[in-house]
């Protein structure tokens, strides 16, 4: 069998890494190239073995899962179909999905194919090379995935839906195992970098530091990922002060953890060093609440803080090079000189929801943000194409 058919646990995502990224579609057999693959790889690497240790233990495939308060399940069939004991997680529901574009090697046109592997009998995903020629079956220089995310549950509490796409840092010996491995990620890197396009506008997309949640609950550490309209590449940093929230929230770089889990009967909160030396996976992840929505994203570079190149938000705008935002203490303000028409600007949280919104112009381009929770927000100007971090303190 040739390497290039593997699948895993959940979908193998093409073949051959020609630079410093972790992962670009062009990756080795797909797999993220964390450095314990690499050395899999280099050692006793038997590529003609699907059940070979370094594609079946390791980890490094991409995959979607879904999730909905189990309690809603069967009073509403659009929400995720039910838990899957062989897979070990939830099945697609109607309008609750991870699907990505990938050609069909019987037709050789593309169509949105689930990547949650509950929806299948083999717990996998879809192929994405040809079995036969090992070609690639992914378009373009990026994974095309689409989140479908449906109403969740708010009853007193937040029960959102979630829709995700993620990779494990290591994979059960058997199918359905809980990743067994806890990678500590401090001495590989300060934070990851993505290279991507996303046109999640305000809701809310993070990029996901996963542990065992088991041990640590579900109050992990995230960082907000911006809306991109064209291909875009951030650096998510974990290292920095860390600075006191709201109630138990914090922050640390551009990560920060939410602290809703202190005082109630599940576990934490748990610091970020928790995430860093304990990490299971990585996660890019849809978190909602509401009517029906579709959040089309695309992958194309995945890698440790300052790997994917210059960090930057490109548009379409040529006025973008010259916007700036100043912030001093609790006062945000615009430079205005290259804007020749009122601009309206959106603050937004954690939770992808506006929290304030404001017109600035050359006669007032100072927005008083005194009365918001110290953390991290996103600014945003929607008719520049601009999209920027900040940090309260």
């Amino acid at each position: 069998m040739n390497k290039l058919q593997k699948t895993s646990l959940a979908i193998i995502i093409a073949c051959g890494m020609a630079s410093a990224q972790l992962w670009t579609v062009d990756a080795p057999n797909g797999q993220v190239q964390f450095d314990w693959i690499q050395d899999c790889y280099d050692d006793d690497f038997d590529e003609t073995d699907e059940n070979d240790p370094c594609y079946k233990t390791l980890g490094g495939w991409w995959f979607g899962f879904v999730a909905h308060d189990t309690k809603e399940k069967g009073e509403n069939p659009s929400l995720a179909g039910p838990y899957d004991e062989y897979c070990k997680g939830d099945k697609s529901g109607e309008h609750l999905k991870v699907e990505a574009w990938i050609k069909t090697t019987l037709t050789g046109s593309s169509s949105w194919q689930t990547m949650v592997g509950p929806d299948n009998a083999n717990c996998e995903g879809p192929p994405v090379t040809d079995k036969t020629t090992g070609t690639s079956l992914i378009e373009g220089t990026g994974l095309k995935v689409r989140f479908q995310l449906d109403n969740g549950v708010e009853e007193g509490y937040w029960e959102p839906t979630i829709a995700a796409l993620a990779v494990n840092l290591s994979t059960g010996a058997e199918i359905g195992d809980p990743p067994p491995i806890p990678r500590d990620m401090e001495e590989k890197g300060t934070g990851f970098c993505l290279t991507y396009k996303s046109d999640h506008g305000s809701l809310d997309l993070a990029l996901e530091l996963g542990w065992d949640e088991d041990e640590y609950g579900y109050d992990t550490w995230i960082a907000p990922i911006p809306p991109a309209e064209n291909e875009t590449t951030l650096d998510f940093k974990w290292v920095g002060e860390e600075i006191p929230g709201a109630g138990n929230s914090r922050t640390v770089g551009d990560f920060a953890q939410e602290g809703w889990s202190a005082g109630d009967l599940r576990p934490g909160p748990f610091p970020i060093a928790t995430a860093i030396g304990e990490m299971r996976a990585v996660k890019i992840r849809a978190k909602h609440y509401g009517s029906q929505e579709t959040i089309n994203f695309e992958l194309i570079k995945f890698g440790f803080a300052g790997d994917c190149g210059t960090s930057s938000i490109t548009t379409n705008s040529p006025k973008i090079n010259s916007v700036k935002f100043d912030l001093v203490g609790r006062t945000l303000s615009m430079a205005m000189a290259s804007v020749d028409k009122p601009v309206s600007v959106q603050i937004i949280n954690l939770h992808g929801a506006v929290v304030h919104t404001q017109t600035l112009s050359p006669n007032a381009n100072r927005i008083n943000l005194s009365n918001m929770p110290t953390g991290v927000y996103l600014v945003r100007a929607p008719s520049l194409g601009y999209v920027s971090k900040i940090t309260l303190k």
